[in-house]
């Protein structure tokens, strides 16, 4: 697929189910230091669960479960008094812990101590709706600053580092700012998410605009970068034929730019290998391995966009010299469905 139109037709159709996926989720706090539109949390200032609470929920997520990472979120996890014993605790019963964060209390002492306990990964929320002190007004170029100064806490720690950011219709047109530094920074930025804004959010939060479906965020996306291709989907629970997950994995080269794109067979390898050989979809990879490019594309032959990307990655002389990154792009759209009165989304 290598327009802006979005057809699932040929794309691998990613098998992921409740008990058997990539990725958990657990929540050990409602409170959080700020008040994000679309958020799916409420925000409960103070309101952290005891901590047996939330050990009892992480082991029958261990019993009932294989996944391959688990989501420590909330609220804002980096307030929880008991989040070093949480990701000791997941890193113990053979997950790999992340921490979705919205970053205002990482700091580099921090995350080491984390790191220490078991810590693979953090995804950072970042975007123009938060209003963060001191970036008040900042378009998504400019938060391409935060997201840099975010991404060298985890760097020298050999962390996992994402980026994630809610894309609504006032926003949209800074998705290309935010794909275009991702694509130049891929020792930074492992993955970058963009999470369709739905409405009506929980708690009651005001709009921030019209809601910007998974197909226009694909399109802005694939403006800005021809060419852009995906590889697989996970389709929503309410209409088959529509993606709510949309993902395109990309050999990077920080030095010639995009080589090419993993298609639907090399996903499903990439997959399904791990799978057979682990018991479990990988939802994660290190830097170590995610800079192993050319490594992937040789692996996967069979694929003819993997071939594209190692026979670019060998004529292309800015190549030569650097890294060959796995880079996954991943699009969202989360089910809604209205419960009580209230909204519940399904990632």
């Amino acid at each position: 697929m290598t327009t802006t139109r979005l057809s699932l037709s040929g794309l691998y159709r990613l098998p992921w189910s409740v008990p058997d996926n990539i990725i958990s989720w657990i929540e050990p706090t409602k409170n959080c230091n700020l008040s994000c539109p679309g958020c799916y949390s409420l925000n409960s200032p103070g309101a952290h669960r005891p901590a047996a609470e939330v050990s009892a929920e992480l082991r029958r997520i261990a019993e009932g479960a294989r996944s391959d990472v688990l989501a420590i979120g909330g609220g804002e996890p980096l307030t929880y008094p008991g989040l070093t014993e949480l990701t000791a605790e997941a890193k113990a019963l053979g997950f790999k812990p992340f921490l979705n964060t919205n970053g205002l209390l990482a700091t580099a002492e921090r995350l080491k101590e984390l790191k220490a306990a078991g810590l693979a990964g953090v995804t950072f929320h970042v975007d123009s709706l938060q209003n963060r002190p001191g970036w008040e007004g900042a378009d998504e170029e400019k938060l391409n600053a935060l997201r840099a100064g975010l991404g060298a806490l985890c760097r020298p720690l050999g962390l996992t580092c994402y980026f994630s950011m809610t894309v609504t219709g006032s926003n949209l047109p800074g998705v290309p700012a935010v794909l275009r530094w991702a694509r130049a920074n891929p020792a930074t930025a492992h993955m970058a998410l963009f999470i369709s804004y739905k409405e009506p959010a929980a708690g009651g939060t005001a709009s921030a605009g019209a809601e910007a479906p998974l197909p226009e965020v694909w399109a802005r996306a694939a403006e800005a970068e021809p060419g852009l291709e995906a590889a697989g989907y996970v389709n929503s629970a309410l209409k088959f034929s529509k993606a709510k997950w949309l993902v395109s994995l990309a050999a990077v080269s920080p030095s010639a730019g995009v080589l090419g794109y993993f298609g639907p067979r090399a996903l499903e390898a990439l997959q399904a290998v791990p799978h057979l050989l682990r018991g479990r979809y990988p939802g994660s990879a290190a830097p170590r391995w995610q800079r192993a490019g050319r490594l992937f594309s040789l692996l996967t032959l069979w694929d003819r966009g993997a071939r594209r990307a190692a026979l670019r990655a060998f004529l292309e002389p800015a190549a030569w010299t650097s890294p060959v990154w796995l880079q996954p792009l991943v699009f969202i759209e989360p089910d809604t469905l209205v419960k009580d009165g209230r909204p519940v989304f399904f990632l």
